[in-house]
């Protein structure tokens, strides 16, 4: 078989196509026939030398010169988001490594690869595998194998998942700086990008790509602020870009985090894109002695219509395949709405809930957070100056008990306040960097060492602190707050595997508390996290007992892509609390008056609110939202439905569907003209209602899937549209 065709063979599957061809007597056939996938399966070399595969939807092309291009085949032909401009290269090599500072991409010595699709049964099912490998020089007379196995599965039909080798065949060692993958070129024309990186506070996951765009992409960030002093950190193991035609998205499957990068780098109208991570810190060798193999993270490629998220229902599910699975205990009174004390900012005491309690009945709220500052320190645990001591905030949590309400507290399973006793008395108990000095953070006005998740006496601390919350004041559960990522940690103390395994055991950290709260709540407990302003930490969230959307976010637009975010996550029917979406105190933080928990009652999540005083509760229709929230229960056996883009669907729309009728929650500053409503039956007749204001509007008859009606609103409109019988 000659080298032309095994280089152009082994890139086969690093990305996706054009339009499929017939097979003619100039292509030769490479697939065969077989029964582990329902879908069709061809894949075949033209006498051009260009290799096309068409798996089901899936559409890839690789030509001689190894330009790809990737799609999605449609009844008109091929919808593609990736360049295919056969004057220049088109995308960068899927993977490459740094080797003495020279990107290696070009593997051609010793070429080969399997001659077809391989059955193939894994944690992800049922599917095929192809198999690739070729050998290159290093700098310094090294040889290095990459050895490539494309994955195809039936359960996730238009998603592409690539395990990468690289092996030391040579007889000298070879040093690896940082491996790439999933290097491609979009075209940016209208191109958005939903990029879950630890963003600085209140600025938008969602934006659009401009012309000079340059990110290095860190999905696991440490933001510098306030004197070199580091918070916050988290991220998703995926980021979508999207134009209105298809969204591409890129991730990594693991089941611990990881720094990664996804960098983005926007010249002249295209989008350059991709995954790297630098080696020396974590598990992976980066010195490979003969014989040595450095294994990449596996990656996946989904292609799909619409906006994020479908591909972030796969990124989750393929997790969920590899042991990630999302934890749902029983909650007393979990459709119950809630409130947050924080509606007067810091400014609460026993009084202020006490006077707030009629209003919490009236409105059906069952959950009272108790925000910051209950306790003296973070660490220490005692009471800070709204109780009189320990025993005067355990009376006043039982009180409330016997009112009939729970209570979540204030928590941050990772910080400890620099002038708490833990801080003096277990110095040791910290992620230490690498000059030797605490890693401190500040949030909350005060600054705070960073436990180390992978030390186990600072992980049995947390239980401890977990355990007088639930046993000794008798909380209900916790908001985990605050949030940082624990850098790499070099204390000698800790004895490390490698410095980064204490970013890879901070999940440890959430399972102590979940742990601690269910062996003393049997009754039902809430364990959440809140993402101050940005993004979540999807490798939390696999501790949580109900998800928390919402954190301090700046927008409206922003409670509402958190929460389709969390359902994509989570799944379409998971019970969400929408994160107190009134707030009105984030002065400074693009913060003013929102409209109240709409955004709540519209996605179908439980409701929570920080009234307090100064809240206008007749102009933002409170009474109006809560009776339709009790009305209606929406999180009750709800599912939401993906049937609007959010970004180039306008208005903004979402929907959820329950007991036969679908509710659309439509958002617009101003909007005056005709409404599209999707996920109808053809040919039947349906009664529309406005059920938060009653109005009802004319009968609508659906051709296809889709009705249109003619409406004005300002700011929202939600619909519940069922059949006349």
């Amino acid at each position: 078989m000659s080298y032309t065709t095994n280089l152009i063979r082994l890139v086969i599957c690093t990305c996706l196509l054009a339009s499929p061809q017939p097979l003619t007597s100039a292509s030769t056939d490479l697939s065969r026939e077989g029964d582990i996938s329902p879908r069709d399966v061809r894949l075949y070399q033209q006498a051009d030398g260009t290799v096309n595969i068409v798996i089901g939807r899936l559409s890839l092309r690789v030509d001689s010169a190894m330009r790809t291009r990737a799609g999605l085949v449609t009844g008109s032909g091929v919808v593609s988001i990736m360049i295919d401009d056969r004057t220049r290269r088109a995308s960068l090599p899927h993977q490459y490594v740094v080797v003495g500072s020279r990107v290696m991409a070009e593997f051609s010595l010793d070429a080969g690869h399997t001659d077809f699709l391989e059955p193939l049964v894994s944690a992800h099912g049922r599917g095929r595998q192809f198999r690739m490998w070729a050998t290159a020089e290093t700098p310094g007379g090294g040889r290095l194998k990459k050895s490539v196995m494309i994955e195809f599965f039936d359960r996730y039909p238009q998603t592409i998942l690539f395990r990468t080798h690289y092996t030391n065949a040579g007889n000298t060692p070879i040093h690896i700086e940082r491996y790439g993958d999933a290097g491609w070129q979009l075209d940016g024309t209208d191109l958005w990008a939903f990029h879950p990186r630890n963003w600085t506070w209140g600025e938008d996951f969602l934006f659009p790509v401009t012309p000079s765009l340059e990110l290095d992409g860190s999905n696991i960030l440490v933001t510098e602020r306030e004197g070199g002093h580091r918070i916050f950190g988290g991220g998703l193991p995926a980021v979508s870009f999207m134009n209105p035609q298809i969204t591409l998205t890129l991730g990594y499957l693991a089941p611990k985090p990881k720094f990664i990068q996804f960098p983005i780098r926007a010249v002249k109208g295209t989008v350059a894109v991709g995954i790297e991570r630098r080696l020396g810190l974590g598990s992976e060798k980066s010195m490979l002695s003969p014989g040595d193999t450095l294994d990449t993270l596996p990656i996946f490629l989904d292609l799909h219509f619409g906006d994020f998220y479908e591909g972030i229902r796969v990124m989750s599910q393929m997790h969920q395949d590899i042991g990630l699975a999302f934890r749902n205990p029983p909650i007393a009174d979990l459709m119950a709405p809630a409130w947050s004390n924080r509606g007067n900012g810091s400014s609460w005491d026993k009084q202020y809930i006490l006077d707030h309690l009629p209003l919490l009945r009236k409105y059906g709220i069952k959950w009272i957070h108790m925000g910051d500052p209950w306790q003296d320190n973070l660490g220490d645990y005692g009471v800070s100056n709204r109780f009189a001591d320990p025993e005067d905030l355990r009376g006043f949590l039982a009180r409330l008990h016997d009112e009939g309400f729970h209570i979540t507290a204030f928590f941050s399973d990772l910080l400890v306040d620099c002038e708490a006793r833990a801080a003096t008395e277990h110095p040791e108990y910290f992620v230490q960097q690498q000059d030797g000095l605490p890693l401190r953070v500040h949030s909350f006005g005060r600054s705070h060492y960073v436990l180390c998740p992978a030390y186990p006496p600072a992980r049995r601390f947390v239980r401890w602190a977990s355990e007088r919350l639930a046993g000794f004041y008798g909380f209900d559960g916790v908001k985990n707050d605050g949030h940082t990522i624990p850098l790499p940690c070099f204390h000698p103390a800790h004895n490390h595997e490698y410095p980064e395994q204490s970013v890879e055991d901070y999940p440890l950290m959430q399972k102590t508390v979940y742990e601690a709260f269910a062996s003393l709540k049997s009754n039902g407990f809430v364990v959440a996290f809140c993402f101050d302003g940005v993004v979540p930490f999807f490798y939390q969230h696999h501790y949580t007992s109900r998800p928390w959307p919402n954190a301090d976010q700046t927008s409206e637009k922003q409670a509402r892509w958190k929460q389709k975010l969390y359902k994509a996550i989570f799944g379409p029917e998971r019970v969400l609390l929408d994160d107190h979406s009134d707030v009105k105190y984030l002065s400074g933080k693009q913060g003013t008056w929102y409209l109240g928990p709409i955004s709540g009652l519209a996605m179908g999540s439980v409701l929570e609110t920080a009234i307090g005083p100064g809240y206008d509760y007749q102009n933002y229709h409170y009474d109006e939202i809560f009776a339709a929230y009790h009305r209606e229960m929406l999180p009750e056996g709800g599912e939401y439905l993906n049937l609007y883009n959010i970004i180039h669907d306008k208005p903004e729309c979402h929907v959820v569907q329950k007991d036969g009728k679908l509710y659309f929650g439509f958002f617009a500053d101003k909007f005056h003209g005709t409404l599209e409503l999707r996920g109808l039956k053809d040919g039947m007749r349906y009664r529309i209602v406005d059920y938060v204001q009653g109005r009802e509007y004319p009968y609508v008859k659906a051709a296809g899937s889709t009705a249109r009606l003619d409406v004005r609103f300002d700011s929202y409109l939600l619909l519940r549209v069922d059949v006349v019988p």
